[in-house]
């Protein structure tokens, strides 16, 4: 892979930081919103599409983080691929 998509990989890293950042403070705003609610409404039809809505917003939230993760372990392997193959061929 050459430098630029590199790059490209490590900018998207950055931007995938930023988008799960953003969501978990949606989710932590909608967590104190739902616990400052009455207890009627929390109990209500209302208080349970919310509390969905939290726990889908939750699996998002889950997902990119596994996506980060293994974006991490693709470029860690890359990077040790790229150096074994540079140290074998400074042998030769």
């Amino acid at each position: 892979m050459n430098a630029q998509r590199r790059r490209r990989i490590e900018e998207a890293i950055v931007d995938l930081d930023e988008v799960i950042f953003e969501l978990q403070e949606v989710q932590e705003a909608e967590k104190e919103a739902f616990r400052n609610q009455p207890k009627c409404v929390r109990a209500s039809e209302q208080g349970e599409a919310w509390e969905e809505d939290r726990r889908t917003l939750r699996s998002i939230i889950s997902s990119l983080c596994a996506a980060r993760r293994q974006i991490e372990i693709w470029r860690a392997a890359k990077i040790r691929t790229t150096n074994r193959q540079c140290a074998g061929a400074a042998v030769q």
